[in-house]
């Protein structure tokens, strides 16, 4: 486990690589400290891994809007020259802990395994194939107690 001093640099640097510069569109200032402590709990190489080989924005849309990304600087690309949006319902941070720690590991997951796409009806392997990597990284307890997840529960939130 990481001493204080360790999660307040990694909370700074996971500041800077995904929320830096006004990329990132979030309307729940609590969804910052939630992603935090969920990306604080990764082993140190996978998080490294996220940091510095993605190049990652969150999203928390609110309800019934449009969301311009007239600021997003396209000429910051990782390796493979994608830049990720992670997309958050602006109520995630309203629901238990437990879900909103799997539903950020869940989609950090899909990050970690290059599983990032534009189609909402993906093929639910991948999906099942970030269960397991939440379960891998230590979110097991959390996984159970959201319905909602590929192995033990019933898939799409209702």
């Amino acid at each position: 486990m990481r001493d204080k001093t360790d999660k307040a640099d990694r909370r700074a640097e996971i500041d800077q690589n995904i929320f830096a510069n006004g990329l990132s569109e979030v309307y729940d200032e609590r969804i910052r400290d939630h992603i935090s402590n969920t990306l604080n709990r990764l082993p140190e190489d996978d998080l490294d891994y996220l940091l510095y080989n993605r190049v990652m924005r969150v999203i928390q849309p609110v309800v019934n809007t449009v969301i311009e990304l007239n600021d997003l600087n396209l000429s910051m690309r990782d390796a493979r020259g994608r830049i990720t949006l992670l997309v958050f319902h602006s109520n995630l941070c309203d629901k238990p802990i437990e879900e909103i720690t799997y539903t950020i590991a869940h989609e950090f997951a899909h990050v970690f395994l290059g599983h990032a796409t534009n189609d909402i009806n993906a093929d639910t392997g991948c999906e099942e194939l970030a269960d397991r990597q939440v379960i891998a990284w230590g979110f097991e307890k959390e996984l159970k107690k959201t319905p909602y997840n590929y192995i033990y529960g019933n898939g799409r939130p209702v």
